[in-house]
């Protein structure tokens, strides 16, 4: 291959939606494609480089390259300044991408769609290192114990069944936390109305997801009976506004989930925080299963189409009827998951997705193994 890369990786904060990035960087360091020769945790929000902290930042070849992780463009909201922050780099990878967001910025041709997102991790992951040496050894082997479930090979899935079920199992979110205080103080260039505004939109955005989910959790219960398997994960809220959709904490545990996603079910996706791509779809296409989703608001890297990968609704109502007439149609189910376990394989397994956003910053050269 010749002389062997070199990148420097900085982590801005370890939020967990950043895991997949490094995770895709140590997959191909050891396929020999490159060398991690540095890795640090910076702050770079508080350096004043990027307008949040959902970021790790890349330097490879004299290139700088961003990953942004983020639910959406919910930190971001004074794209002048978020323009000329991109001036120091070459390209800006962006999980939930907006082209039409970018009209009129100077560097709107850096911005790319990264893809799905989702929890996943490798052997020597350097997001899985405590960030204290101090951490005594029991914690870090419960810590190793933690992140090995998250493995590429605990996603990926490829297996045609006989018969299918729907599965829709999610959460809902707490807004009761979010004040026009907690809002100003992320983002102190706000006024006080700004401020205000912006967290009854938050509010009334996670409100909306939980009002949405729990009304698909009921049509789908109602609608496919016996062809259905879902509800929700327990928590206070839960129990306040959907008390009898909770599954027991076993059933909707992460090791439950990762059970179902090797059984045969078609799954069903609903939007995520800030119009986000949720990890559920992440998951649903790493497992090659068949895919119910309302349409997708972002933008994601190559052919991932409506009728071929998944199958859009847009109502409850809509959902249930979408949903029984693909479990009546094993053929077009199986179709449907060759269909996304060749995406998964070609965008969504993080060494695929990182060589990919190299040889878009022209790092890597077309053509080279995947």
């Amino acid at each position: 291959m010749g002389k062997q890369i070199r990148c420097r990786l900085t982590l801005a904060d370890r939020e967990t939606h950043s895991s997949q990035v490094l995770a895709g960087f140590r997959m191909l360091e050891r396929r020999g494609m490159l060398r991690i020769a540095d890795y640090r945790e910076t702050d770079l929000k508080a350096a004043g480089q990027y307008e949040h902290r959902s970021v790790v930042e890349a330097e490879i070849e004299g290139k700088r390259l961003a990953y942004d992780t983020a639910d959406g463009y919910q930190s971001i909201h004074r794209f002048d300044v978020w323009d000329a922050q991109l001036d120091r780099l070459d390209a800006y990878f962006k999980r939930s991408c907006r082209t039409d967001y970018h009209n009129g910025m100077k560097n709107a041709t850096k911005i790319r769609p990264l893809g799905l997102n989702y929890h996943i991790s490798c052997p020597r992951n350097p997001f899985d290192k405590p960030a204290k040496e101090s951490v005594p050894a029991t914690i870090k082997r419960r810590l190793l114990h933690y992140y090995t479930a998250y493995y590429p090979e605990c996603f990926a899935f490829y297996e045609h069944f006989e018969a299918y079920r729907a599965l829709f199992v999610c959460r809902l979110w707490d807004a009761s936390g979010i004040s026009a205080a907690q809002i100003q103080e992320a983002y102190p260039y706000f006024s006080a109305a700004q401020a205000k505004a912006e967290a009854e939109r938050w509010t009334e955005s996670l409100e909306g997801c939980n009002r949405n989910r729990i009304a698909v959790l009921r049509a789908l219960q109602e609608g496919l009976g016996d062809q259905f398997f879902g509800g929700l994960e327990a928590s206070p809220l839960a129990e306040r506004l959907a008390r009898d959709l909770i599954l027991p904490t076993e059933t909707a545990s992460k090791a439950a989930h990762m059970r179902r996603m090797r059984e045969g079910f078609v799954c069903i996706a609903t939007e995520g925080l800030h119009h986000s791509l949720g990890w559920k779809l992440g998951e649903a296409v790493a497992a090659s299963k068949a895919i119910l989703s309302e349409p997708l608001f972002y933008e994601l890297p190559g052919e991932f189409l409506p009728a071929q990968n998944y199958i859009p609704f847009s109502t409850p109502e809509d959902c249930v009827t979408e949903a029984a007439r693909l479990l009546s149609d094993v053929s077009r189910i199986h179709a449907m998951e060759t269909a996304n376990h060749t995406y998964y394989e070609k965008h969504v397994r993080p060494d695929c997705m990182i060589a990919n956003s190299l040889r878009e910053a022209a790092i890597f050269p077309e053509g080279q193994s995947k």
